[in-house]
């Protein structure tokens, strides 16, 4: 009977022995690889983390150090290059400006990375100091451009507001359509800014609108196709927009044109246009205002219906005052082509 006690014992000591043994195994079989979605898991964690933070952290070093080092006192100005249907640029040396476009690209954080990527959909915001050293950040469809891809963004909203006050408050804005064989572009604001060389190259497209844009003591000169010179009031500065073809000039009231092209898409605004014809018209709603060199005519034409942006009061009453001045502006137009 001992026998068989110490026989039962024996077995359930190499039992326990077999069981320990086998706990064992399975512990050295957990130093094998996980399984390949467990370790995706633990690097997508790890990428996650790297791709959000200050906007900063994902600009080149040169825009980043910006972050440390900024001085409104040292920029020159801002500039606004916006890509749709076609590029608009917008110029400001305005500092108050230029610290709230800062102040708002400063509070921006980047959530992490993404594949949209939206055609026509591009905004950068250029920094320019005294030295002509540029800082550039750019943002695709409300997502920044950033070192390495695009990334999606939060706490943008009042770089949006800023970038809305830099367009109507800009000191020069230029615009050129997208499609190259397209020659219309835009000048405005003060012959005097930074953004210079571009009035130059916009002109190149028709000699009878190419123009030299001179300021005096009257406000700003236009000298169309070396012979029709046009003078701007000094206080139009900053508040009409021109759009050149190869045949015809728009001055617009920049407000009211914004106002109606966001709200219905159309070409409101007008102040006044000049456009070139190679006989003499008679128009009601034009006024011969010189000899082109070829012989042809410039005309100063008027709109024939209010053009006001109506929805906005403090638009309308600008438009008003500005419009006030366009007969005076018509009346001093001359050429320097003799009958």
């Amino acid at each position: 009977m001992q026998k068989k006690n110490i026989g039962r014992i024996l077995c359930l000591v190499l039992a326990f022995a077999l069981v320990f043994a086998f706990a064992g195994c399975g512990k050295k079989a957990s130093l094998d690889p996980v399984p390949s979605g467990q370790a995706s898991v633990d690097s997508s964690a790890d990428d996650d983390l790297a791709e959000t933070g200050p906007i900063w952290n994902f600009l080149d070093e040169e825009t980043a150090a910006l972050s440390t080092n900024f001085d409104v006192s040292n920029m020159k100005c801002v500039r606004l290059n916006v890509i749709g249907e076609s590029e608009s640029i917008y110029n400001t040396t305005d500092p108050e400006i230029i610290e709230q476009v800062f102040r708002a690209i400063d509070k921006i954080n980047v959530t992490g990375l993404t594949a949209d990527q939206a055609p026509n959909a591009d905004q950068t915001f250029t920094f320019i100091d005294n030295d002509g050293r540029e800082y550039s950040i750019k943002f695709n469809d409300n997502n920044l451009v950033g070192k390495d891809g695009i990334y999606l963004i939060i706490g943008d909203e009042d770089l949006w507001d800023a970038a809305i006050n830099l367009r109507e408050n800009a000191t020069e804005s230029y615009s050129e359509s997208a499609d190259d064989n397209d020659s219309e572009s835009t000048i405005s604001g003060d012959p005097e800014d930074p953004m210079n060389g571009r009035a130059d190259k916009a002109s190149k497209s028709s000699s009878h609108f190419s123009y030299k844009q001179e300021s005096t003591g009257d406000g700003t000169e236009y000298i169309f196709g070396d012979a029709l010179v046009v003078t701007i009031p000094p206080d139009w500065s900053g508040k009409y927009t021109m759009v050149k073809g190869d045949d015809y000039v728009t001055f617009y009231h920049t407000a009211s044109h914004e106002g109606w092209q966001q709200y219905d898409g159309s070409d409101g605004g007008v102040l006044f246009g000049i456009y070139y014809s190679k006989d003499s018209e008679d128009s009601e709603n034009a006024e011969n205002v010189g000899l082109a060199r070829d012989g042809g005519y410039y005309y100063i034409s008027f709109p024939s219906d209010m053009q006001a942006y109506m929805e906005d009061e403090s638009a309308v009453e600008e438009y008003a005052s500005l419009a006030e001045e366009v007969d005076s502006i018509a009346a001093n137009a001359f050429s320097t082509v003799s009958n």
